[in-house]
């Protein structure tokens, strides 16, 4: 507040004249919301007219909430950023709370308290009128049991009796004082007063950034005084408030009472090259004066000081700058005030390199870095070189008394900017050993400029780390041109040693069910890099089998998980399999026991010693994963063991006549034997195999032995040698007309004397074809369709032998366990000639075969109806020949060629040699074949 006084010292007191001007100045700062307060204003008295909590706020734009402590209610009351809250509170603690840039500050606490009202007792008391004591006055008292009432009376008033009386009160035994004036007028009697007040509302409103007046006309004699009052109290005159009277002419007077509500209306400011304090100072009017004291001047304060003042409800904006120079010998160069000032960008204009000086005085150049040689420009001190520039590094040579100083680089890029502003941060490794070099992409050092595209690579290298270089690095890159900010984070560790940790998701044991695809996994932690090999009882898997596939996937720098896949499970992936770790010095093995679950199968029930009387065995061979649980039953009535099942007991195990005995043969099969006594009766046995997958069974009959074993065994001795007679007769009347099954193989070329080339294939030098070769757990072996001395064939059913039917019945042969090595290779030659003869409509082809981990299994079709023999035997009518004459036909080898036909120039023959063993086929009872053209008409 400005107050103008006269030359000798009195304020004017003439209303007609404007003798002081105010301005009420706003110093926004980030840390101190709130204007500091003084102890006197944080206790505050109740008053009727309402409560004032004077915390003003530093920032006009500042919004302010008033809470009640300690409960953080907000209370409703009206608010000026120049005086504070006011309105009607109730005792208690208040705090003033405000947010700024997303962070909320508080002011001190006030508190609102009652005041206790003295106990009035009996007070001295004098009267005054107009500085003067009343003539002919006469006081009186009169005293109450509670109070004490002094009258002062003046008979006969007159004009010079007006004045302001004021009462005194002394308090005897504290010597309290107590003071009350009133105003009394005496008018003659041409005196009158009247008011005109039409222009005023009984109930007004207005905006808190206007000003506003309110104008009250008078008629009055004698001049009246005027006084405006606020709540029953008079107005307390300030900037905000003020009221003015004046003589319009005569006895017409106006009285004005003006409201300036200057809320949020200006601010005065200050922009200075570093941050400083300012002092603030308020006068009664609420005028304020601010200063900027600097106590150390560096160089860092050279630049432009500006004071600023402006106004939200117009553009306008006043402001008055100076600049300010600070030689400093210690830094010739005024260090950027902005980030990124070092970095200028290419326009086609005036370019500026900001290498200020403190000390005017000096002499500067700007110097190329990578030719060191000046570059034509304009020094301005106040804002640098002034020019175009080429894309490159400069700096700024300073010559101050003789002395030469150079500025720190400044780099001009060869692009105006404007792309989109796009942070990446890399690092060759986030995962290093103590010693090892931390190279970081887009963070502070080396700055290399790609101008094409546009880009800038930062890269931080951290040379012998160690691991208190662990952390999280943050790059920030700031756009010079938007303002734009972007910021990075990359985690670093840096290890004391090499580690290695595996932490596997199986268990010990696991299993897996056939056909299954299963994985296994396994976590890894380990630096440096880890090798993963998987083992299968002891030998690496790629060595083993091409189907279980494992895989090693890197998750971070440090984080590995290693798969093992199983792609359809089979009986043979059963096993030990171990996972090997290692990295540099450190290895772990991590076992896994794998079971994969096979359903229970019978490969063959037959009977030993059959009708003998020493007694008969039976034996079940199962095989399954897990191994099979072998049962037995019996059932002694022959007739009603297919269709009642009540008729099959368990076989009792407790029995003399009857002992088992279970053991594994070289093939891991189960061989389950039960071995009877004597029997008296013939009865039906029953193998009953099965695991957690399966439960299947077959069934075999044996025939009572008869009650006079002496003459049975004489009987069948008879009937034996009988049998021996026979069969030698027929093997000799068969070495005679048939080739010898077990064949001697031999290629012989050779050529006639009449010329002809004859060559003697040898089977067994035929290759076997493995594209025949069919897994034999997809094979499952059924009941037996017919046996011979050596052989069976038996009833098959193939699972993906065919695209076109992916479960096929199939027909199966195979030699007994007694056959000898000669059998073997007699079964394995049969097999190479039906791969090398190919399919044919009129004979049973050949499907597959097993040849591989067991028995040799000739897989052929299927024939549904029965054998050719039988068949022919019942059609023998319809096939007799209407031209029986057999001697015009010529002479054909088994080849169907003709010998003598002169054209042959050569042809094949097969050459067998046997030592008379032959496997004849019988039909097993209830057996029936299709012919394979009537199943193709059929199908």
């Amino acid at each position: 507040m400005c107050v103008y006084d006269s030359q000798e010292g009195v304020l004017l007191d003439d209303p007609d004249d404007d003798n002081e001007a105010g301005i009420y100045v706003f110093v926004p700062d980030a840390q101190a919301p709130f204007v500091p307060e003084t102890p006197d204003n944080l206790i505050v008295p109740m008053e009727p007219s309402g409560v004032p909590i004077s915390c003003r706020v530093s920032n006009p734009n500042s919004h302010v909430i008033l809470r009640s402590v300690p409960s953080g209610e907000e209370m409703s009351a009206l608010y000026d950023n120049k005086m504070g809250f006011f309105g009607n509170l109730s005792p208690g603690q208040y705090q003033c709370e405000t947010t700024l840039n997303g962070r909320t500050f508080t002011s001190v606490v006030y508190t609102v308290e009652t005041e206790d009202l003295p106990e009035i007792e009996d007070f001295e008391v004098e009267v005054r009128a107009s500085e003067e004591t009343a003539v002919g006055a006469v006081q009186l008292k009169e005293t109450f049991p509670d109070s004490v009432n002094y009258i002062l009376s003046i008979p006969r008033a007159t004009s010079q009796d007006s004045g302001t009386y004021e009462c005194s009160v002394t308090h005897e035994l504290s010597g309290e004082v107590r003071v009350s004036s009133v105003s009394v007028t005496v008018f003659d009697e041409s005196s009158f007063l009247a008011l005109d007040h039409s222009g005023i509302l009984a109930t007004e409103s207005v905006n808190l950034l206007d000003e506003t007046e309110f104008t009250i006309l008078i008629n009055a004699y004698p001049p009246p005084i005027v006084i405006w009052l606020k709540d029953g109290k008079a107005i307390q005159e300030n900037y905000f408030i003020l009221t003015k009277t004046s003589q319009i002419e005569g006895n017409r007077y106006q009285s004005i009472l003006t409201l300036r509500q200057a809320l949020g209306e200006a601010k005065l400011a200050w922009e200075t090259p570093f941050d400083m304090p300012e002092k603030t100072q308020e006068d009664n009017g609420g005028l304020f004066v601010t200063t900027i004291t600097v106590d150390n001047a560096t160089a860092m304060h050279t630049g432009y000081y500006m004071c600023f003042y402006s106004r939200n409800t117009t553009d306008d904006t006043e402001d008055s700058s100076i600049y300010i120079y600070v030689p400093d010998p210690d830094a010739p160069f005024v260090p950027s005030p902005v980030p990124f000032g070092n970095h200028v960008l290419s326009v086609h204009e005036e370019m500026e390199i900001q290498c200020r000086v403190s000390d005017p005085s000096a002499n500067v150049t700007v110097i190329n870095v990578d030719t060191q040689q000046p570059v034509p420009s304009v020094y301005d001190s106040k804002r640098g070189a002034l020019g175009v520039f080429t894309a490159g590094t400069y700096v700024c040579k300073a010559l101050i008394n003789g002395e030469e100083h150079y500025s720190g680089e400044y780099i001009v890029h060869g692009w105006t900017g404007g792309a989109a502003l796009h942070v990446e941060l890399t690092a060759k490794r986030t995962a290093l050993l103590v010693g090892d070099t931390i190279t970081a992409k887009r963070a502070i050092k080396t700055v290399q400029e790609n101008k094409r595209a546009q880009e800038i690579l930062y890269t931080l290298t951290i040379p012998q780390a160690s691991t208190k270089d662990s952390g999280i690095y943050s790059c920030s890159i700031t756009d010079i041109i938007s303002n734009e900010s972007q910021t990075k984070q990359l985690a670093i560790q840096v290890f004391g040693t090499e580690f290695l940790t595996v932490w596997p998701k199986f268990g010990e044991y696991e299993s897996a069910e056939l056909d299954e695809v299963r994985e296994f996994k396994a976590e890894i932690s380990s630096f440096p890099s880890v090798h993963v090999t998987w083992l299968k009882d002891g030998i690496p898997l790629s060595d083993v089998t091409a189907e279980i596939s494992s895989s090693l996937r890197q998750l971070s720098e440090t984080s590995y998980m290693s798969v093992l896949t199983l792609i359809r499970a089979k009986e043979e992936d059963s096993g030990n399999y171990t996972m090997r770790v290692e990295n540099g010095d450190h290895r772990r093995d991590v076992g896994l026991m794998l079971e994969v679950k096979v359903p229970a199968v019978i490969v063959d029930l037959m009977d030993i010693h059959h009708g003998s009387a020493t007694g008969q065995s039976v034996v079940c061979i199962t095989r399954g994963q897990p191994t099979p649980v072998v049962e037995w039953f019996i059932c002694k009535n022959i007739k009603h063991c297919a269709n009642d099942s009540s008729s099959w007991v368990p076989l009792p195990a407790n029995s003399t006549e009857i002992s088992m005995d279970s053991h594994f043969d070289e093939e891991n099969n189960l061989e389950s034997q039960v071995m009877f006594g004597h029997l008296e009766n013939t009865l039906a046995v029953r193998c009953l195999a099965r695991n957690e997958m399966a439960a299947v069974s077959r069934e075999v009959k044996l025939v009572s032995n008869g009650p006079h074993p002496e003459l049975t065994v004489a009987a069948a001795v008879l009937v034996l040698l009988v049998i021996v007679i026979i069969s030698l007769i027929v093997l000799v009347v068969i070495w005679k007309q048939k080739p010898r099954y077990e064949i001697r193989w031999r290629v012989i070329e050779s050529v006639s004397p009449d010329g002809h080339e004859y060559i003697y294939v040898d089977p067994m030098q035929l290759p076997y074809d493995s594209r025949w070769e069919f897994p034999r757990d997809r094979l499952v072996l059924g009941r037996i369709l017919g046996s011979g001395a050596f052989g069976k064939v038996v009833e098959g059913t193939a699972y993906g032998l065919s695209r076109s039917q992916p479960v096929m019945k199939v027909a199966v042969k195979m030699l007994k366990p007694t056959a000898r090595s000669s059998e073997k290779q007699a079964l394995m030659s049969e097999l190479k000639i039906m791969t090398h003869l190919g399919p044919h409509l009129n004979i049973v082809n050949l499907l597959g075969a097993c040849t591989k981990s067991g028995p040799i299994y000739i897989i052929t079709e299927y024939c549904f109806y029965g054998d050719l023999v039988n068949y022919l035997h019942k059609n023998r009518e319809n096939f007799l020949s209407l031209n029986p004459e057999k001697n015009n036909k010529k002479e054909l080898d088994i080849f169907g060629i003709n010998p003598a036909d002169e054209s042959s120039r050569s042809y094949v023959i097969l050459s067998f040699e046997s030592k008379g063993d032959y496997m004849d086929m019988k039909q097993a009872d209830g057996t029936q074949y299709v012919p394979m053209l009537e199943m193709s008409n059929t199908s």
